[in-house]
């Protein structure tokens, strides 16, 4: 976890892949060292709040759907990396027919992935998915805004890397996207989150942390 963090194959810390690291919360390593090393950074809280916003977003999709009646619920992940809330809502669900989803992310390797991962457990769980894969620079949409108008639009793990000018276009550029009764959710690591000290000398991933005040403005 910490060999990728540091060297930042696909050009940043937070890939798909160390997310992966993260859901999969599992001991690897060459050596009981290397395993131990491993699985202190999945038991840090910022990795458990990773697996958390996961389950949170899962949550989120399921409400909204119960309360969208019979129309197709229209959904759009930003920077979607895993799209682990897909695969959890998969599991849980017995049908995922009314739910139209979109997924963006500007790496096509994390796109990749994430179809390859969604639809193996799709075929394995014999469900059908209307799914949607888009590769698109982040700071198009920003600039654009977006093509289409979604029941909700979420990004958990992007804002946290952009300045508060960057973030206010960001949200706007996003909430333009909704219908007219759609929902936006931004996730950002909080200002009272721990070992900050650690995230940026020890694995050099460097976070905008901000209070619920800061995220609101």
């Amino acid at each position: 976890f910490a060999d990728r963090s540091l060297k930042k194959p696909r050009g940043y810390a937070g890939d798909f892949e160390m997310m992966n690291f993260i859901y999969r919360n599992e001991e690897v390593g060459k050596s009981l060292f290397a395993k131990c090393l491993h699985r202190y950074y999945l038991i840090h809280p910022n990795a458990r709040a990773v697996r958390n916003r996961a389950l949170y977003l899962k949550n989120k999709i399921i409400s909204t759907l119960q309360n969208h009646g019979n129309r197709p619920l229209k959904i759009l992940s930003v920077a979607c990396g895993p799209a682990q809330e897909i695969q959890l809502i998969l599991q849980e669900l017995d049908s995922v027919k009314n739910i139209e989803i979109h997924l963006l992310d500007q790496d096509l390797t994390a796109l990749r992935n994430a179809q390859r991962n969604i639809k193996g457990l799709a075929r394995k769980l014999g469900k059908e998915i209307n799914i949607h894969y888009y590769h698109k620079a982040i700071r198009n949409i920003i600039t654009e805004g977006l093509e289409n108008k979604y029941d909700l639009v979420y990004s958990a793990g992007l804002f946290d890397y952009f300045s508060d000018p960057v973030a206010r276009l960001a949200a706007k550029r996003l909430f333009g996207g909704l219908n007219n009764d759609g929902q936006l959710v931004v996730g950002n690591f909080t200002a009272a989150a721990q070992n900050k000290v650690l995230m940026e000398l020890a694995l050099d991933w460097n976070l905008i942390y901000r209070t619920e005040e800061d995220l609101l403005q």
